[in-house]
């Protein structure tokens, strides 16, 4: 907790992206997106959200699988889930 415009976010961005030093063997979980409250635990939460990023790259492995079958340009739906996991 900290007033607005102290260095939260920037702290965490830091810690997310291993600027300060971190020890290998553990993970980070920076979440930069706030999620609707619900009654799941913190680690509930992430990994959900890990389960829907492995979904979604599954289904990029497939649509791209299908492009390169049909020699066609990328789809839309295609580009719109690869900007999604880009982002995520």
């Amino acid at each position: 907790m900290g007033l607005n415009g102290c260095g939260k976010s920037t702290l965490l961005d830091a810690i997310g992206c291993r600027e300060l030093p971190i020890p290998d063997h553990m993970d980070i979980y920076h979440l930069t997106r706030e999620i609707e409250a619900t009654d799941l635990t913190a680690l509930q939460a992430v990994m959900n959200v890990d389960a829907e990023r492995l979904k979604l790259e599954k289904e990029v492995e497939i649509l791209s699988a299908q492009v390169i079958q049909f020699e066609c340009g990328e789809p839309y739906y295609l580009v719109l889930i690869f900007m999604f996991l880009l982002f995520s």
